[in-house]
């Protein structure tokens, strides 16, 4: 209780959104408006470094085979891999998202006094994370993710439709986000949309 207590000395926004939907182009914004943003597809990355722990328990789970000749993980075929079983994303997530959950409030805390964006594509329950005080998510139509998807990471078709199949069986169907940001026309009308959002939720607190 007094984490949460503590959580409140200023506003905690969490972002989500399908995959490949703007996130970053949000956040990356939100962030030259003066706030401070935490991005876990970032921790994950560092998790997955050799030099983190994570990595040999991700390294024990599906050996050898998922690694680069410099030891480093390949996050391709890693992608592949857990996109292709059920098992296996299931299992990759066991390792990862507690080690997330625990540095995201580790950093969070440490600038209690700021506001603060804080990133989370596979946020899926609101109990996950109570002392959200907005959940915010940014969605685009199918197509415009497709292509997204592709231009981004590189990838074939195949894989990428998986990817977003996946993530939309996984998401909550009763309404999740206080408020949606529209990233479906022009970059400035998504720039406008939060300005808006920031307006109504950081300078009115």
């Amino acid at each position: 209780m007094l984490y949460q207590v503590s959580m409140h000395m200023a506003l905690r926004i969490g972002l989500t959104g399908p995959i490949a939907s703007g996130k970053t182009t949000v956040s990356d914004y939100w962030h030259t408006l003066g706030i401070m943003v935490i991005d876990t597809d970032l921790i994950a990355k560092e998790l997955l470094k050799n030099t983190s722990p994570a990595y040999q328990e991700v390294l024990h789970a599906f050996g050898s085979d998922i690694c680069l000749k410099d030891g480093n993980i390949n996050r391709h075929a890693l992608k592949q891999l857990i996109f292709n079983d059920r098992g296996a994303k299931k299992q990759l997530e066991a390792i990862l998202h507690p080690k997330i959950r625990q540095r995201l409030m580790i950093l969070s805390k440490a600038h209690p006094d700021q506001d603060q964006l804080i990133v989370i594509p596979l946020l899926y329950h609101k109990h996950d994370y109570p002392w959200l005080d907005h959940i915010v998510s940014v969605e685009t139509a199918p197509q415009q993710q497709l292509a997204r998807l592709l231009e981004r990471d590189g990838i074939d078709v195949s894989l990428a439709e998986k990817m977003i199949a996946d993530q939309a069986q996984q998401r909550p169907k009763s309404k999740l986000a206080d408020f949606t940001l529209n990233n479906g026309q022009s970059q400035e009308d998504l720039y406008r949309q939060i300005d808006q959002l920031h307006q109504q939720l950081c300078c009115s607190k």
